[in-house]
């Protein structure tokens, strides 16, 4: 395994634990999982794709405090783009809906690397190399997560009440 690379994942994951609270294993894999895989999970009717975008776009108000991107990149470049942020700086949704579904459709999905970079920051968690989540906690996630082959996840639910994340994951800078 490629040391620069797992640095890399490693710094991209602890910035997100201190970015956003309540940020935790399955938050963790989520970023390596979207870096990886891309957003082709998300994806399975176009119209539903839309419909979803267009509820929690109505659902969310423009705010220009938070960041709009953050960097998931690990062999194409993929970024998470806050709609609440996209929202407040004008970029239009139907430019997020293009550039999103793009991607899932042409994102070339990595399971192997996926494996490797888990399997390789989860041993630096579980030594203690790593503190940006309990290692008590990923024993048992690793174990659900071999069992369903490397499944995408949701985020955790702490994460979710904290942060109410909205955002799609897009291949560049829009705008």
């Amino acid at each position: 395994m490629n040391d620069e690379l797992v640095e890399m994942i490693l710094g991209r994951v602890r910035i997100h634990y201190l970015d956003f609270p309540g940020f935790c294993i399955a938050d963790a894999y989520k970023l390596v999982y979207q870096g990886c895989m891309g957003p082709g999970h998300a994806i399975s009717d176009l119209e539903a794709v839309k419909q979803w975008l267009d509820r929690e776009w109505e659902s969310i108000e423009a705010s220009s405090h938070e960041g709009i991107y953050s960097d998931v990149t690990i062999h194409k470049p993929v970024y998470r783009i806050n709609l609440r942020a996209a929202k407040a700086f004008g970029i239009s949704k139907s430019v997020i809906l293009n550039d999103f579904v793009n991607l899932a459709q042409t994102f070339p999905k990595r399971p192997d690397l996926l494996r490797e970079l888990w399997a390789e920051i989860g041993h630096q968690i579980e030594t203690g190399k790593e503190l940006v989540c309990n290692p008590l906690d990923l024993e048992e996630f690793n174990k659900l997560v071999e069992e369903n082959d490397y499944p995408a996840m949701h985020h955790s639910t702490n994460y979710v009440e904290i942060n109410k994340p909205s955002y799609r994951l897009v291949d560049e800078i829009l705008g």
